[in-house]
Protein backbone atom coordinates (compact mmCIF):
# COMPACT_ATOMS: atom_id res chain seq x y z
CA UNK A 1 0.00 0.00 0.00
CA UNK A 2 1.87 3.39 -1.13
CA UNK A 3 0.38 6.54 0.83
CA UNK A 4 -0.37 9.46 -1.85
CA UNK A 5 3.02 11.91 -2.22
CA UNK A 6 0.27 15.20 -0.65
CA UNK A 7 -0.29 13.29 2.40
CA UNK A 8 3.49 12.24 3.01
CA UNK A 9 4.37 15.54 2.62
CA UNK A 10 1.67 17.05 4.72
CA UNK A 11 2.38 14.46 7.26
CA UNK A 12 6.09 15.46 7.05
CA UNK A 13 5.41 19.27 7.44
CA UNK A 14 3.39 18.57 10.38
CA UNK A 15 6.04 16.72 12.29
CA UNK A 16 8.40 19.40 11.41
CA UNK A 17 6.25 21.75 12.92
CA UNK A 18 5.28 20.53 15.95
CA UNK A 19 9.18 19.73 16.88
CA UNK A 20 10.01 22.82 16.06
CA UNK A 21 8.01 24.30 18.03
CA UNK A 22 10.30 23.83 21.36
CA UNK A 23 13.37 24.78 19.68
CA UNK A 24 15.18 28.02 21.26
CA UNK A 25 18.16 29.89 19.56
CA UNK A 26 21.10 30.50 22.07
CA UNK A 27 21.19 33.97 21.38
CA UNK A 28 16.98 34.14 22.42
CA UNK A 29 17.77 32.02 25.60
CA UNK A 30 20.41 34.04 26.24
CA UNK A 31 18.56 37.19 26.66
CA UNK A 32 15.74 35.60 28.15
CA UNK A 33 18.15 34.54 31.09
CA UNK A 34 19.27 38.00 30.95
CA UNK A 35 16.18 39.44 31.57
CA UNK A 36 15.57 37.26 34.12
CA UNK A 37 18.74 37.72 35.84
CA UNK A 38 18.16 41.80 36.00
CA UNK A 39 14.30 41.23 37.23
CA UNK A 40 16.39 39.31 40.69
CA UNK A 41 18.02 42.15 40.40
CA UNK A 42 15.72 44.77 40.86
CA UNK A 43 13.86 42.27 43.01
CA UNK A 44 16.59 42.52 45.56
CA UNK A 45 17.18 46.39 45.46
CA UNK A 46 13.31 46.71 46.31
CA UNK A 47 12.16 43.99 48.88
CA UNK A 48 8.14 43.89 48.56
CA UNK A 49 6.76 45.04 51.66
CA UNK A 50 6.24 43.62 55.24
CA UNK A 51 2.74 43.21 56.28
CA UNK A 52 3.64 46.06 59.29
CA UNK A 53 5.07 48.68 56.60
CA UNK A 54 1.61 47.93 54.54
CA UNK A 55 -0.46 48.57 57.90
CA UNK A 56 1.77 52.07 58.95
CA UNK A 57 1.13 53.13 55.10
CA UNK A 58 -1.62 54.54 52.68
CA UNK A 59 -2.16 52.87 49.57
CA UNK A 60 -2.72 54.20 46.06
CA UNK A 61 -4.50 53.00 43.18
CA UNK A 62 -4.13 54.96 39.93
CA UNK A 63 -1.02 56.23 37.55
CA UNK A 64 1.03 57.40 40.54
CA UNK A 65 4.69 56.16 40.66
CA UNK A 66 4.88 55.06 44.83
CA UNK A 67 1.76 53.11 45.02
CA UNK A 68 2.65 52.61 49.01
CA UNK A 69 3.50 55.83 50.79
CA UNK A 70 4.57 55.69 54.89
CA UNK A 71 2.12 57.66 56.88
CA UNK A 72 3.29 60.85 58.70
CA UNK A 73 1.26 62.31 61.73
CA UNK A 74 -1.12 64.99 60.66
CA UNK A 75 -0.25 64.25 57.13
CA UNK A 76 -3.05 65.15 54.94
CA UNK A 77 -4.56 63.86 51.79
CA UNK A 78 -2.48 66.62 49.10
CA UNK A 79 0.89 65.65 51.11
CA UNK A 80 0.24 61.82 50.46
CA UNK A 81 -0.75 62.23 47.03
CA UNK A 82 2.62 64.65 46.76
CA UNK A 83 4.51 62.00 48.25
CA UNK A 84 2.94 59.18 45.88
CA UNK A 85 4.05 61.02 42.80
CA UNK A 86 0.87 61.07 40.79
CA UNK A 87 1.65 61.06 37.27
CA UNK A 88 -1.17 61.70 34.89
CA UNK A 89 -1.15 64.08 32.13
CA UNK A 90 -3.94 66.37 33.79
CA UNK A 91 -5.24 66.67 37.24
CA UNK A 92 -7.80 63.48 38.42
CA UNK A 93 -10.82 63.53 37.33
CA UNK A 94 -12.03 61.87 41.12
CA UNK A 95 -10.10 60.95 44.24
CA UNK A 96 -11.96 58.38 46.18
CA UNK A 97 -10.21 57.84 50.16
CA UNK A 98 -11.75 54.41 51.65
CA UNK A 99 -10.81 54.20 55.23
CA UNK A 100 -12.43 50.93 56.97
CA UNK A 101 -14.56 49.98 53.97
CA UNK A 102 -16.51 53.10 53.70
CA UNK A 103 -15.43 55.48 50.48
CA UNK A 104 -15.64 59.09 51.03
CA UNK A 105 -15.89 61.33 47.55
CA UNK A 106 -13.33 64.22 47.77
CA UNK A 107 -14.47 67.21 45.55
CA UNK A 108 -11.22 67.32 43.46
CA UNK A 109 -11.61 71.24 42.49
CA UNK A 110 -11.93 71.86 46.32
CA UNK A 111 -8.35 70.05 47.42
CA UNK A 112 -6.71 71.61 44.53
CA UNK A 113 -7.94 75.57 45.46
CA UNK A 114 -6.97 74.49 48.66
CA UNK A 115 -10.11 73.01 50.89
CA UNK A 116 -10.90 70.00 51.72
CA UNK A 117 -7.65 68.26 52.18
CA UNK A 118 -8.40 66.28 55.07
CA UNK A 119 -5.91 64.27 57.27
CA UNK A 120 -5.30 60.60 56.01
CA UNK A 121 -3.82 57.78 58.10
CA UNK A 122 -2.84 54.61 58.12
CA UNK A 123 -4.35 51.83 56.06
CA UNK A 124 -6.66 54.22 53.73
CA UNK A 125 -6.80 53.38 50.32
CA UNK A 126 -6.89 56.55 48.03
CA UNK A 127 -8.30 55.95 44.40
CA UNK A 128 -6.65 58.76 42.13
CA UNK A 129 -8.87 58.75 38.67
Amino acid sequence: MTLPLRFVAALLASVILVAGEGCVSRSHARREAAIAFQAGQIQQQHPAPTPEQIRASILFRGNVRNALVRWQPQMTLSQAIVAAEFLGAQDPRSIVVTRNGQPVFVDVRRLLRGGDDREVFPGDIVELR
